[in-house]
């Protein structure tokens, strides 16, 4: 989703006022050499726009070889069925939107011109520096995957814009030396040169003329995020990950065997805390937050739905599997993006998807061995293969604090425990209640796995009551 706040924009002042023609006059010539450094291995870059205008590189434009279709657009980058004009006029709008996948309300100003409208079909989408501009300024040097990039650049709010479609085919491929918008042109001038430093464009001699005769008049600093062109993802951040966080795990046998999972800490604690019905199982998997919306490069969207029929919760980072459902399974119910998965295979270990039939739910652990046992020996779990990688390092993050003990309830005065036979219960008292080695109460239920391995120390007429003595399910 859009869009990371990369970009923190200074005070604008009543220069922003002035009216200035749509070809704009050409001020003192600026010298191909620059007295600021180009900013192209900072993190960021801050500065007025006449700082702005002498650290942009003065290049003749290189025009051979140009075509659109180099630059691919528009893309659904986080899979969630819309794509980058769709996230645009969402982000945009001053009011709710409608029409899903394809926007087709909402309220919007296209600043170019001033005018509002409610219909997304009124509205293009700009690429404040076009597309063949960018070409022309040093595109033509780069991967189609950096060329893909800036195409679909959500990460700043300064790259695209909703605008109307008359003002954006009046402006065409055009740069500031030969077009402004009618208004707001102070604006206009620093995204400009805000989207050129992010990039690393250059700039030919008239349009820096153009810029710098604005850098008088358009006043207030803008800081930059940069893109760093052709370096591919942040270190990290489909491998090992640093600023990764863990996913808590949790088992219900009340759900029936239910997983329930959380990059939540204090969801996490209070679980673990205050309700008796699902039981921690520890730190299983590490994933990535979501910030501003979206995924961080090398991530994919985790899509979560909810099942009320299956009491369980399902992800999936295919975003063909998540359309599906959400277009043909009626027992599924989508709630959005839980979290970011990581896909390379460096610095990662294999998260294992399982599915179960008998209890309608799905099942995800990075641990190998837990893995390799369910495929091997329990046939109520079916493998369906890797749903995505687990970074093996990453943020630190707090454990989970133990909660008090329960103490087993008592049993009614006259009543004695029924004892149990060898390895089996009497009749009326058919769950088996077993001391593991670790010190841990579990009951199996006939049919269950290891029911019939399980030579009981208690047995118990139902589940409650095992539940009320201390024990939990056993996941098998």
């Amino acid at each position: 989703m859009r869009r990371t706040v990369s970009l923190v924009v200074g005070m604008f002042v009543a220069a922003a006022l002035l009216i200035v023609p749509a070809t704009p006059a050409v001020a003192e010539s600026v010298p191909d050499t620059t007295d600021v450094t180009p900013p192209a291995a900072a993190a960021t870059w801050r500065g007025t726009v006449s700082d702005a205008v002498r650290a942009l590189p003065t290049r003749a434009d290189h025009r051979a070889g140009y075509d659109r279709g180099k630059f691919a657009h528009w893309i659904d980058a986080d899979g969630d069925c819309q794509d980058t004009r769709a996230e645009v006029l969402v982000d945009e709008s001053t009011s709710a939107t409608a029409g899903g996948c394809t926007i087709r309300t909402g309220t919007w100003t296209s600043y170019y011109d001033g005018v509002t409208t409610t219909s997304a079909s009124a509205l293009d989408i700009d690429h404040v520096v076009p597309l063949a501009e960018a070409w022309r300024s040093g595109a033509h040097a780069w991967s189609a995957e950096t060329r893909k990039r800036f195409a679909n650049d959500l990460d700043s709010p300064r790259s695209l814009v909703a605008v109307t479609a008359s003002s954006n085919r009046s402006k065409s491929d055009r740069d500031p030396a030969e077009w402004l918008p009618a208004q707001n042109t102070c604006r206009y001038a620093k995204d400009w040169v805000a989207t050129k430093i992010r990039w690393g464009l250059s700039a030919d001699r008239a349009e820096k003329n153009s810029l710098a005769s604005l850098g008088e008049r358009c006043f207030g600093d803008i800081t930059v995020r940069i893109a760093n062109p052709g370096s591919g993802p942040e270190s990290g951040s489909g491998g090992g990950g640093s600023n990764s966080i863990p996913v808590y795990r949790f088992w219900s046998s009340t759900f029936d065997n239910a997983h329930f999972y959380t990059i939540n800490t204090r969801e996490a604690q209070n679980l673990h805390s205050g309700d008796r019905n699902w039981a921690y199982e520890g730190k299983d998997f590490r994933v990535f937050p979501v910030k501003n919306k979206r995924c961080q490069p090398g991530t994919k969207a985790a899509f979560r739905f909810w099942s009320s029929s299956f009491q369980s919760h399902f992800y999936t980072i295919n975003a063909a599997e998540a359309k599906k459902i959400r277009r043909t399974d009626k027992n599924w119910s989508f709630e959005g993006t839980g979290f970011c998965a990581a896909m390379s295979t460096t610095g990662t270990v294999p998260v294992h998807r399982f599915w179960s039939a008998k209890f309608g739910k799905h099942f995800f652990t990075a641990n190998a061995n837990e893995a390799n046992m369910l495929r091997r020996s329990d046939p109520n779990w079916t493998y369906e293969g890797v749903a995505w990688q687990s970074p093996t390092s990453g943020a630190p993050s707090p454990d989970l604090e133990d909660p008090p003990t329960p103490k087993p309830k008592p049993k009614p005065d006259g009543v004695a425990p029924p004892s149990p036979n060898g390895w089996d219960c009497p009749a009326g008292y058919p769950i088996k209640g077993n001391h593991a080695s670790s010190g841990e109460r579990i009951y199996h239920m006939p049919g269950g796995g290891y029911y019939d391995r399980t030579r009981p120390e208690e047995c118990f007429a139902s589940e409650r009551d095992a539940r009320d003595a201390g024990y939990r399910r056993s996941k098998r």
